[in-house]
């Protein structure tokens, strides 16, 4: 996960040292208004030619560290490009990753077989987002014990002579 620096650089605005993320506070006007902090996203030709910009809009929190955690996972996927995916050291039997079809090619999922409280269990699973961070989460599941304890299919189908009586 990355971890980014910030500077409180007034007393409604922060930014981060690499100047890729801006916190703005701002109060709604509710009837008990209380804080928001908008986390902003500086694109680097958005800066160059408009260097006064605060970026563009990523979240809405209600607590500055709230804010400052999505902006770590938004540099963490930003850093992890096109190889988001199920972690090599995923805890799995076996594991063979494929492009999630919704994705267009850029995003991983896999396919792993798990042992759980003594089940074993065929999983695709893929990324999400979550407040401490991305991690695997499990799209869809196929308990593989209780498919091993149903009859076994024949080796071949019975054909019309198999079936006939003498």
């Amino acid at each position: 996960m990355t971890d980014l620096t910030w500077t409180q650089t007034d007393a409604d605005l922060w930014r981060t040292a690499c100047g890729r993320y801006v916190i703005v506070r701002t109060s709604l006007p509710e009837t008990v208004p209380h804080p928001v902090f908008t986390l902003r996203k500086i694109d680097p030709a958005m800066f160059a030619a408009h260097p006064d910009t605060l970026g563009y809009f990523v979240a809405e929190q209600y607590t500055l560290d709230a804010a400052q955690r999505e902006a770590n996972q938004d540099a963490w996927v930003d850093a992890q490009g096109s190889t988001l995916h199920v972690p090599e050291d995923f805890p799995a039997e076996a594991m063979n990753r494929f492009f999630w079809p919704l994705s267009n090619g850029t995003r991983r999922a896999a396919l792993v077989v798990v042992h759980e409280y003594g089940r074993t269990l065929a999983r695709v699973i893929g990324m999400v987002r979550a407040d401490d961070g991305p991690w695997p989460c499990a799209y869809a599941e196929i308990d593989i014990t209780e498919l091993s304890q149903l009859s076994q299919p024949c080796d071949k189908p019975p054909t019309c002579e198999d079936t006939q009586s003498p």
